[in-house]
């Protein structure tokens, strides 16, 4: 009973939900496989949206640990079409590129907020004897289940300071990717980019000294001139000063 996963069928069981999730999953990433990166997103949407949040309550932490995997993978691949969606607006259609920009730092904004503990012990405090009674419980087992994976931390660090350098905000863009750096050191695509913006924040912040630099310059040139003009008057004056006593004196003779 294969259905085309156009649209999003609910259930009221964990299981049958978490399905359903996956059929959207698949077809997102067969989506960004043949570069449709509109359809996948859409696809990787519906995936969370098959399994509300209210089904993993009550349920084992080993079940919430398979829906954390899902939608961080889901939220990972958001951002990543975005991002390529944000590259093919290109200059033509800033204003339809940004708004794909913004989605990339929306998409990683819930990843990190959901899924960081920014804690390397958050792990310890998985209980897979317990379960979430209530929704905070719910949110706080996704981060206790996702601190047991910490590289996608790196991506989703990486992707935001990218959606944020697309918008302009570049000291934020630095923080990201200090961080992603620091979660994997040993990517050089980050390395190159966070060196690249600290370059290019430098060089922004260099501009207003060299712009008052050159007014002060201007302004040291002009009163050279206008002193070098009244030097030049002055001594003139007195020239002509002397010539007038000299007539004054062969006159008087």
């Amino acid at each position: 009973d294969f259905r085309a996963p156009s649209t999003v069928q609910f259930f009221e069981d964990l299981k049958q939900a978490m399905e359903e999730a996956d059929k959207h999953m698949e077809a997102g990433r067969a989506d960004i496989k043949r570069q449709a990166f509109a359809q996948a997103r859409q696809a990787f949407r519906r995936a969370l949206a098959s399994v509300p949040e209210k089904l993993l309550l009550k349920e084992p932490l080993s079940e919430v640990k398979q829906f954390a995997d899902l939608e961080r993978a889901s939220l990972l691949n958001q951002a990543l079409c975005s991002q390529n969606l944000g590259d093919q607006a290109g200059e033509e259609g800033a204003t339809h590129g940004r708004d794909h920009w913004q989605d990339v730092v929306h998409a990683c904004d819930q990843l990190i907020e959901r899924h960081w503990t920014h804690s390397d012990k958050a792990a310890e405090k998985l209980d897979l004897a317990s379960v979430p009674k209530d929704l905070p419980a719910v949110q706080a087992a996704l981060r206790a289940a996702s601190a047991e994976a910490p590289p996608w931390a790196a991506k989703a660090h990486f992707r935001r300071g990218l959606g944020r350098e697309k918008l302009g905000y570049i000291t934020d863009a630095i923080s990201d990717f200090v961080v992603a750096h620091h979660l994997d050191p040993a990517d050089a695509a980050i390395a190159r980019r966070l060196e690249a913006l600290k370059q290019r924040q430098q060089k922004v912040d260099l501009k207003p000294q060299k712009m008052f630099a050159s007014i002060f310059e201007r302004e040291r040139v002009e009163r050279e001139k206008e002193e070098a003009a009244a030097d030049l008057a002055a001594r003139k004056e007195r020239r002509e000063e002397r010539l007038r006593r000299q007539k004054e004196g062969v006159a008087a003779s």
